[in-house]
């Protein structure tokens, strides 16, 4: 049997623009999975340049907060006497409170990392536009040991504990923490 000539010629191109369409396919799908790399690798990119500088941003909040609270004078004058420490948690929560300081978890506790005075903000608060969160005193256990005593050790020690461990849970909550 006889293939005739234009059976032959239509065979021809439809092999050929099958061979083209199939690689022109293969090329295009390849490039697009490149250039779908690339914009993952830009967003990662991105994210993480993003969350550094939101958390440096908070760091630096939370340092001026801790300055703030490290020279109050009222604090001080609390903590030169030992017997004075449980009313330094109420004058920690008036600063807090009356001075812009804004945290969501605060604990005061002596140079050895004892916990004097622990509030955390109130479960499920969420907060409006330049609101504070309202802090609740916590009960303090003198025989716990509460994680932020480990980073007060560390910085005493001449270690900068919150490089190695700025953040701690409490009561199942995250926290980034300044000693």
């Amino acid at each position: 049997m006889r293939i005739r000539f234009q059976t032959k010629i239509t065979l021809c191109l439809l092999l050929t623009v099958g061979v083209l369409l199939g690689a022109s396919l293969f090329l295009l799908d390849r490039a697009y999975s490149q250039q779908v790399q690339e914009l993952i690798g830009t967003a990662q990119q991105q994210g993480r340049s993003n969350f550094n500088q939101s958390t440096e941003r908070i760091r630096r909040g939370l340092l001026r907060d801790c300055m703030f609270l490290a020279q109050s004078s009222r604090l001080k004058a609390q903590f030169e006497e030992e017997r004075l420490y449980a009313e330094a948690g109420g004058i920690a929560l008036y600063e807090v409170e009356f001075h812009a300081v804004g945290c969501q978890f605060l604990s005061l506790t002596t140079g050895e990392g004892r916990p004097v005075a622990r509030y955390l903000a109130t479960p499920g608060w969420e907060p409006a536009v330049g609101e504070k969160p309202p802090l609740e005193p916590r009960p303090i256990d003198p025989k716990a040991t509460y994680p932020e005593a480990e980073i007060v050790k560390r910085v005493l020690a001449g270690e900068d504990g919150t490089a190695q461990n700025p953040y701690i849970v409490d009561e199942g909550r995250l926290f980034q923490a300044m000693a």
